[in-house]
């Protein structure tokens, strides 16, 4: 699955309506609200903001806000669906200009709005992965920096008494791996997986 790295815009007249596609990455359900509003500041006065987002599958919602039903949002959360995305944000701001589309024209004309504002959006995939955290020896930390990089992971170093690493690693890279590390750090954790962007290597 793949998310939104950065947001894009799309903006389009189609007969004599002004429609703006934008899409942008949502990582949980309350920051709709404040993104919505970003929206309406942007594009102020407009006769509808219609929108569809997927946080992960399941966890999905579309609004057409004023058009007509399942005419707007639904469409476009297939669009997104279809694409396998998620932690993903589209909303497609309507300026009405006087003609009316019917419900078929409608529909595609949001389901192309929400097309074209993906296809220029900067898109990620998603890694299952844990947030990691080693404390070890200063006798031990090449050791253990030299089996990070083989598996491509760079991690961050604090010095202090000891070493502290933290480090993003996928999970199926971390069945390989913790065995090697156990031996060699005093102290080790991570968190629960889930899916994230992992840095660039």
């Amino acid at each position: 699955m793949k998310t939104i790295l950065r947001s894009s815009t799309c903006d389009e007249t189609v007969h004599s309506s002004r429609f703006i596609g934008w899409s942008c990455h949502l990582n949980h359900e309350a920051e709709l609200s404040p993104m919505l509003d970003q929206a309406r500041s942007e594009w102020p006065r407009a006769s509808h903001y219609a929108f569809a987002y997927r946080i992960e599958p399941g966890n999905e919602r579309a609004s057409d806000d004023g058009e007509p039903h399942a005419s707007a949002g639904l469409p476009m959360l297939h669009i997104i669906q279809k694409r396998e995305l998620v932690q993903t944000l589209v909303v497609v701001i309507r300026y009405f200009g006087g003609t009316k589309l019917g419900r078929g024209g409608l529909v595609k004309t949001y389901q192309d709005i929400c097309s074209k504002s993906l296809d220029q959006a900067e898109l990620r995939e998603l890694v299952s992965s844990y947030q990691v955290h080693v404390v070890l020896d200063y006798a031990q930390y090449e050791i253990v920096q030299h089996q990070l990089q083989l598996k491509a992971i760079h991690p961050t170093a604090t010095f202090l008494e000891q070493v502290c690493l933290d480090f993003y690693c996928p999970t199926d890279t971390w069945e390989q791996l913790y065995p090697t590390l156990r031996p060699l750090v005093q102290h080790l954790e991570h968190t629960d997986a889930c899916l994230r962007v992992l840095p660039d290597a």
